[in-house]
C-alpha cells in the first residue's frame, strides 16, 4: 500500500490496493449510505459491485489532511489496521488514492457505534459492563503488545457488530512503535475521556489507553463520564484535581477497577492487561471462552438480514446523499468558492461544511450549522468568501 507524502498532491490518477486478490479503485463501488463524518472525511457504506460484499470506505481530502498536518496520523491509521488482525478490531481490506483524495476500505459494522446503544439504554449493568469492558481490553492488548497506543478510547470508537461483539476502530490518533512506559507527548483525545499526564503535557505511554477505559467504563456504568463541564479549562481541572465520585448501587469490585484505572500518576495506575484481567471485577471471566467470541453478549443490535441496514447509525449522516465529492473547489460545477457560516453554497452544490467563517451573508438557510456539523443546504447565495470550507 503506497504511503502519502505531503507532497504527494499530484500522482498517477489511481494508486490502488487489492481486495479479493484484484487491484481496486473508486469506480469499483457503489456509494450506498454516509454512516460518519469526521476531521479528515467522511464514512460511507459502500458495495463493491463484482461481490456484492458491504464495506465501509473512509474518504479523506489531501488537502484538508495536509493543512490540519495530519499526515502522520493517517499513514499510522492505516498502517496499523493493516497490520492489526483481531476479532476485537476492526480489519483493514484495502486502500487506495487519486491525486486528491485518500481511500480506506474496511470492515462494515453495522450494529453502530456503541455511543448509540448507551445514548437508548443510558445505564448499563456491571453484568454488561464487564463483557464489554472485557472485550476491549482484548483488544487493547493486542495492539499494546504490538507497540500501538490507540489515544482516543470513547463510545464513538467502539462499533458493535451484528452479532453483539465490539470493535475498536479510528485509529487516525494512534501512536506506533510504543514499546515502554513513555515515548509520547503529542496532546489529544476526547476531553472527557483523556488521561491527566496528557493535560499536564508529560511524557507518557500505553497507560493513557488504561485511563480512557476506566472512563469509558464510569460512563456506561453511571451514563455520564466521570469529569463533565462546559468550559474545557474547568473540565481539565477537574481531570487533574477533582474526586470521583461513585454511586452506592456500585459493587466494590467495580470502584476498585476504576480506582486503579482512573489513578492519576501512570506509575501506580493499573496498566498492564494481565493484571487488569486478574482483577476481582474479572473473577468469573473466561479469558479464552471469551477470545473465541463464545458469550452470549448482553445486547445484540436490531439489525435486519440485509447486510445494507444503517438504522444503528445516526441519522443526522445517514440522511445525506453519500457522495464522493470534489476534491478542491475548481471541480464544483460553478466555480464558486462560497462558504458562509450558515452553511451555504451556490444553487448548483450543496456540501459539507466544517467551519464557521464571519462572512455577512444574509441568504435564507435553514441550516442550523456549527463547527464540524453536516450541512446540506443549497441556498443561492452569491457570496464568495474564502473561508476553509472542508469538502470531504
Amino acid at each position: 500500500m503506497t504511503r502519502f507524502e505531503a507532497g504527494e498532491m499530484v500522482q498517477e490518477e489511481n494508486v490502488s490496493s487489492s481486495i479479493h486478490g484484484r487491484r481496486v479503485q473508486l469506480s469499483d463501488f457503489d456509494l450506498l449510505a454516509t454512516v460518519g463524518i469526521g476531521a479528515f472525511g467522511k464514512v460511507l457504506q459502500v458495495r463493491a459491485r463484482e461481490t456484492g460484499h458491504i464495506y465501509a470506505m473512509k474518504i479523506m481530502r489531501k488537502d484538508t489532511v495536509i493543512s490540519k498536518k495530519a499526515v502522520t496520523y493517517i499513514n499510522t491509521e492505516r498502517s496499523v489496521l493493516e497490520a492489526n488482525f483481531h476479532p476485537f478490531i476492526v480489519g483493514l481490506h484495502c486502500s487506495f488514492q487519486t491525486g486528491g483524495k485518500l481511500y480506506l476500505v474496511m470492515d462494515f459494522v453495522n450494529g453502530g457505534p456503541l455511543w448509540h446503544h448507551l445514548k437508548k439504554e443510558t445505564m448499563l449493568s456491571e453484568e454488561a459492563v464487564r463483557f464489554y469492558v472485557a472485550e476491549m481490553i482484548l483488544g487493547l492488548e493486542h495492539l499494546h503488545k504490538r507497540g500501538v497506543v490507540h489515544r482516543d478510547l470513547k463510545p464513538e470508537n467502539i462499533l458493535v457488530d451484528r452479532d453483539g461483539h465490539l470493535r475498536i476502530t479510528d485509529f487516525g490518533l494512534a501512536k506506533q512503535n510504543m514499546n515502554g512506559t513513555s515515548g509520547a507527548r503529542s496532546f489529544c483525545g476526547t476531553d472527557s475521556y483523556i488521561a491527566p499526564e496528557i493535560i499536564q503535557r508529560n511524557d507518557y505511554g500505553k497507560s493513557v489507553d488504561w485511563w480512557s477505559l476506566g472512563a469509558l467504563m464510569y460512563d456506561m456504568l453511571c451514563g455520564a463520564p466521570p469529569f463533565e463541564a462546559h468550559n474545557r479549562n474547568k473540565l481539565y481541572q477537574q481531570i487533574l484535581k477533582s474526586k470521583i465520585k461513585y454511586p452506592k448501587y456500585l459493587t466494590s469490585a467495580a470502584v476498585s477497577l476504576m480506582k486503579s484505572l482512573m489513578d492519576r500518576d501512570p506509575e501506580r495506575r493499573l496498566n498492564a492487561a494481565e493484571n487488569i484481567k486478574s482483577h476481582a471485577f474479572f473473577k468469573k471471566m473466561d479469558w479464552n471462552r471469551l477470545s473465541n467470541r463464545l458469550y452470549l453478549p448482553p445486547i445484540v443490535p436490531q439489525v435486519s438480514q440485509n447486510d445494507m441496514d444503517t438504522s444503528n447509525f445516526s441519522p443526522t449522516f445517514t440522511k445525506l446523499t453519500p457522495k464522493d465529492s470534489p476534491s478542491h473547489w475548481g471541480e464544483l460545477p460553478c466555480g464558486y468558492r462560497c462558504g458562509c457560516g450558515c452553511g451555504c453554497c451556490c444553487a448548483c452544490y450543496a456540501y459539507l461544511c466544517a467551519c464557521v467563517c464571519a462572512c455577512a451573508c444574509a441568504c435564507a438557510c435553514a441550516c442550523a450549522c456549527a463547527c464540524a456539523c453536516a450541512c446540506a443546504c443549497a441556498c443561492a447565495c452569491p457570496c464568495p468568501c474564502p473561508c476553509p470550507c472542508a469538502f470531504f
